[in-house]
């Protein structure tokens, strides 16, 4: 199917870095560096992307929903964000729709659980799989389950919650992404909760201690065991469940199923425009230039003065500044 490719970001960007200089018209500033399907960028300029190709997803702070479509190949909105100034732009690159991501710590943002599931297309499961289990570890985490067959290899990788987002973009960078999904539950009221319970057990153990010190009658001492065996089997089972729920909230999991097959290159997008500066009215030539992904582009500029057009080499006037 055609890729539609929206690139409103490209010319709001340029139109909107276009200002007035006395006596001399239009002054634009530098464009025309490559833009990558994927690539984040921390300005407000938007490009909205419709693709059947490798990738999908959110980036740069705007989520899209996806579905797989039959044959693995994956249609979804997804959204590119451009800098007026492609220079100045990030070198994160993300494929996937991104779950929030953990602040510092949890007293700043609570008990958050963070979980990823994704499919990936791979040409070779099992290095895909070598390769998730070093991402993994380079970042201080571990791989808690892994299997693999000669067509698919499954890893379960747990990571620091603080480089959650990282190990995510590594690990979707691996094959084309075909399937995500994330999720993340906050526990911080479970989490008081069972801190709480743990305080009173320990509390009353405490109290059946001391009663079980100063009982002087058979009777007495083999019942108040008998309340202590059952106190101190709550505890242990209160404190399993704490460490467990910690474990999860410092590290977020991700779950990477590999599936073997062809892969394709990553959509990109380089747009190209002449000249950039000059008096009103001021005639611009827009040529936009894609690969990757499934071709048969259609392109549709939005020029950012109320006017667009769609087509992969235009010519547009700005008649007013």
């Amino acid at each position: 199917m055609p890729a539609v490719i929206i690139i409103a970001g490209i010319l709001v960007g340029i139109a909107g870095s276009i200002r007035g200089t006395p006596g001399s018209g239009y002054q634009a500033g530098t464009f025309g560096n490559d833009v990558t399907f994927g690539q984040a960028y921390p300005t407000q300029f938007v490009t909205t992307m419709t693709a059947a190709g490798p990738s999908f997803g959110a980036f740069a702070g705007a989520q899209a929903a996806t579905t797989a479509a039959a044959g693995g190949v994956v249609q979804g909105p997804s959204t590119i964000v451009l800098p007026p100034n492609p220079a100045s732009a990030s070198t994160l690159h993300s494929t996937t729709p991104r779950a929030a991501s953990p602040s510092t710590s949890p007293g700043q943002s609570g008990s958050i659980e963070f979980f990823s599931n994704l499919t990936l297309r791979v040409s070779s499961p099992q290095s895909a799989l070598t390769r998730a289990a070093g991402v993994a570890y380079s970042i201080g985490g571990y791989v808690a389950f892994s299997s693999s067959t000669n067509n698919s290899a499954t890893a379960v990788l747990r990571v620091p919650a603080s480089e959650y987002q990282n190990a995510l973009t590594q690990v979707e960078a691996i094959g084309n992404v075909t399937n995500f999904v994330s999720t993340s539950n906050d526990v911080t009221i479970k989490y008081t909760d069972m801190n709480a319970t743990l305080q009173s057990l320990l509390t009353e153990r405490d109290a059946f201690v001391r009663l079980l010190n100063q009982s002087t009658r058979l009777n007495t001492t083999i019942a108040i065991e008998g309340y202590l065996q059952g106190v101190n089997a709550q505890i242990n089972s209160v404190q399993s469940e704490i460490l467990q729920t910690r474990r999860l909230i410092d590290y977020a999991t991700i779950t990477a199923t590999f599936t073997r097959g062809t892969v394709l290159a990553q959509l990109s997008l380089k747009v190209v425009t002449a000249p950039l500066t000059g008096a009103t009215p001021l005639s611009v030539t827009f040529r936009a230039f894609e690969k990757g992904g499934v071709p048969g582009y259609i392109v549709i500029y939005n020029f950012g003065d109320g006017t667009n057009a769609q087509g992969e080499a235009l010519i547009h006037t700005y008649t007013k500044i």
